[in-house]
C-alpha cells in the first residue's frame, strides 16, 4: 500500500484526492497523513482550510500532523496541495530532505527564479518532483497529445479569473498555458497579450515559427478546451466531455508514475510554462510583445 501524505488542505483537490484514494477508486494507495496549512491573505485558503481539514480528519480518519516534515516522514509520496504558489518553495525546502517524491499543485511558484530553486533543492536531495495542471491528464487532452504528427499550432480557451496574490496569469491562466505547452513542447520565444475588462488574448510564438493562441474570458463559461492543428487536420479536446473526473486521471498518473520515482511531466516543460507566464504578465503590463530568452 502506497502511503500518500497531503501538505496543505485549502485546495479542493486535497479533499478529492482523499475521497478517491481512501474510497478505493485508485487501488494500492491511501492518504495516511496530512498537514493543514493555508494562507491568511488568500480568501480561498482561509475560508476552506478548516472545513477541508475537518473532512479529511473526521470522514476519512487521516491524522493531521504538526509540520510538513512529519507528513513526509510517514509517507511514500507527498502531494503539496497548498493553494498559494508563494509558499511552495519554502514547503519543498522542508519536504525534499526526506527524499520522498513530491507532487506540487499549480502554480508551482510565482517566478522562474523560485521554480528553478524548487527543482534545485529537489535535485540536491535526489527527490523526484512533479508539477502539473490536472487538465494535462484529462482524457480528451491525452487523446490530442497522442497524435502521431507534430502540432503545427494550437488554440486554447478557458476562464480568466484573477487572484491578486497570484499575479496575472499564474491563477487560471497557468492551466491554459500548460495545455499549449503539453502539445507544442518547449521553445516559445515570444508572448504578446491583448486585454480588455472581460477577456485576454495571449499570442505565443515558438522559435521554429509555430504559434499558439490562448483566449481567456471572465464572467462567461468556466470550461477549458483546445484545438490542435496538424497536417492531417485539427483535433479538438473539450474538457466538458469526460467519462472520469479530471482529478482522478491526475491522481492515477501520480500514483503510477510518481509512486515509482518517475515524473510524467518533463521538468523543461514546467520551467517553460512559468517562463511563458512571466513574459505574458510583462506583456499585459507593458502593452507590447515580450521576448523570452532561450
Amino acid at each position: 500500500m502506497l502511503r500518500v501524505g497531503l501538505v496543505g488542505l485549502d485546495m479542493s483537490h486535497a479533499v478529492a484526492f482523499t475521497e478517491m484514494l481512501n474510497g478505493g477508486q485508485v487501488p494500492g494507495a491511501r492518504v495516511t497523513a496530512a498537514w493543514a496549512g493555508g494562507s491568511p491573505d488568500v480568501p480561498l485558503c482561509w475560508s476552506r482550510v478548516e472545513q477541508y481539514t475537518r473532512t479529511v480528519r473526521e470522514q476519512w480518519q487521516v491524522p493531521i500532523m504538526n509540520t510538513p516534515a512529519e507528513v513526509a516522514e510517514t509517507a511514500d509520496v507527498v502531494l503539496l496541495t497548498a493553494t498559494d504558489g508563494r509558499v511552495h518553495r519554502a514547503l519543498v525546502e522542508q519536504l525534499a530532505p526526506q527524499r520522498k517524491p513530491i507532487f506540487v499543485g499549480k502554480p508551482i511558484a510565482l517566478s522562474l527564479a523560485d521554480t528553478e530553486a524548487i527543482f534545485d533543492v529537489a535535485d540536491t536531495h535526489g527527490t523526484v518532483l512533479m508539477s502539473s495542471s490536472a487538465l494535462r491528464f484529462h482524457e480528451m487532452m491525452t487523446r490530442v497529445q497522442a497524435g502521431s504528427q507534430p502540432a503545427l499550432g494550437c488554440d486554447v480557451f478557458g476562464p480568466g479569473y484573477r487572484e491578486p496574490t497570484q499575479p496575472g496569469f499564474f491563477w487560471y491562466g497557468i492551466h491554459c498555458v500548460e495545455m499549449a505547452v503539453a502539445v507544442m513542447g518547449v521553445g516559445c520565444v515570444e508572448a504578446n497579450v491583448m486585454s480588455s475588462d472581460g477577456s485576454d488574448l495571449i499570442s505565443l510564438r515558438w522559435g521554429d515559427g509555430r504559434m499558439a493562441s490562448i483566449r481567456q474570458t471572465r464572467g462567461g463559461s468556466a470550461t477549458f478546451g483546445i484545438t490542435v492543428h496538424r497536417a492531417a487536420g485539427p483535433a479538438y479536446a473539450d474538457t466538458t466531455q469526460s467519462q472520469t473526473p479530471t482529478a482522478l486521471n491526475l491522481l492515477r498518473a501520480i500514483v503510477t508514475e510518481l509512486g515509482q520515482d518517475r515524473s510524467p511531466v518533463p521538468k523543461e516543460q514546467t520551467l517553460e510554462i512559468v517562463q511563458i507566464i512571466e513574459a505574458a504578465n510583462r506583456s499585459l503590463a507593458d502593452g507590447r510583445p515580450v521576448r523570452i530568452s532561450r
